[in-house]
């Protein structure tokens, strides 16, 4: 299975485009996750205006606690930043991008705090000019959100184990869809990509147009906690040998999946993984996977998610990916970064002339 974290990402779904190495406003998974990662047509990502994807690199050795922190970490033209509020984004980021080194930690913390005052100062800028979304967007996202979840009680626990209420969701949603709003008539409008540009572009990447060797699989899953007694393992243990051994006497596998495995997300598929990289599952996943052969069966694999079968039924060696393939992507990416340049930019002004005081 994908390794993924459970309480993650933000809800830059509404702005789905630049990558880890930007902050959003953070929104915990159950809400970011709705949505796909494609870019809306027509419509322009907003990345963060900070600096967050050079902080690692320029850190010291000094150690983080937030004990140290004041309960007030800025003010942006009067507007304040609090700790509570930097602690939220610095985990949301974290569960995004991956636990940071205690020796990185505070330049981390401040990178993160940086690119909360850039958004408050777009944000502030926003409403000078009157940039309002429409209340009934901000419902319709509301609405959105609620549908993924089969009853409300479903919904209002999501947003308590995150310690959301509704009405602080629905103050970020409408805070993402101002910044939106503001990305897509002040700066996407000006910015300008050609067939040309993204010709360079790909040709002085050459590295990065790749696609990586992958493999696709099938498996079946037998759940059980990683924290489960013996007993219970060794029964699911059991269970999988038994499935295991009609597997290798040449039982159809998407059949066996499809009415016995409890990998919700495969099973109607008859436990079709598609294809994926190295690194993209679990690694005991990941290892059992990759020393298959095409068409052989693995062995039984335990996991965090318990025991699997493995049936390796394709193989794709790396590849080169020609430009007109490559060319959509490539100018998304190129509109992307320019509106990233932008808006640091613009940041960049509206701090030389605002009142801001960091305190950490």
């Amino acid at each position: 299975m994908k390794s993924r974290g459970i309480l993650l990402v933000c809800l830059g779904v509404l702005l789905i485009g630049m990558g880890c190495s930007r902050i959003k406003h953070a929104v915990p998974m159950q809400f970011a996750a709705m949505q796909t990662g494609k870019e809306p047509s027509g419509q322009t990502a907003v990345p963060s205006a900070g600096p967050l994807s050079q902080a690692p690199a320029t850190t010291g050795s000094a150690t983080f606690s937030s004990d140290s922190l004041p309960e007030v970490v800025a003010e942006v033209n009067g507007e304040t930043v609090k700790k509570n509020d930097l602690l939220e984004q610095v985990r949301v980021v974290e569960a995004q991008m991956g636990a940071v080194p205690t020796d990185k930690k505070k330049a981390f913390v401040k990178a993160v705090l940086d690119d909360i005052v850039g958004q408050k100062l777009l944000f502030q800028d926003a409403h000078v000019k009157k940039i309002v979304p429409l209340k009934e967007e901000t419902e319709k996202q509301m609405s959105e959100f609620r549908k993924q979840f089969p009853d409300a009680a479903s919904f209002a626990k999501a947003l308590k184990d995150e310690g959301l209420t509704e009405d602080k969701l629905r103050l970020r949603v409408n805070e993402q869809l101002t910044m939106k709003q503001y990305v897509d008539t002040l700066v996407a409008p000006n910015l300008k990509v050609s067939e040309a540009d993204a010709k360079k572009f790909y040709d002085g990447n050459s590295d990065k147009m790749k696609e990586p060797e992958q493999i696709k699989a099938r498996h079946i899953l037998i759940r059980v906690d990683a924290k489960a007694d013996a007993k219970t393992k060794q029964e699911a243990r059991a269970r999988t040998e038994g499935l295991l051994k009609r597997a290798k006497a040449n039982e159809d596998f998407a059949a066996l999946a499809k009415a016995n495995s409890d990998d919700t997300g495969s099973k109607d598929n008859g436990g079709d993984l598609d294809y994926f990289a190295k690194g993209q599952m679990v690694p005991e996943f990941d290892k059992a996977a990759w020393a298959l052969k095409t068409n052989e069966i693995s062995g039984v694999v335990e996991t965090p998610y318990g025991f699997h079968i493995i049936k390796l039924t394709d193989h794709k060696p790396e590849k080169i990916i020609p430009f007109e393939q490559a060319k959509e992507q490539v100018l998304s990416y190129l509109r992307r970064q320019g509106v990233s340049d932008k808006l640091q930019s613009i940041v960049q002004e509206l701090r030389a002339k605002g009142k801001i005081k960091i305190a950490i």
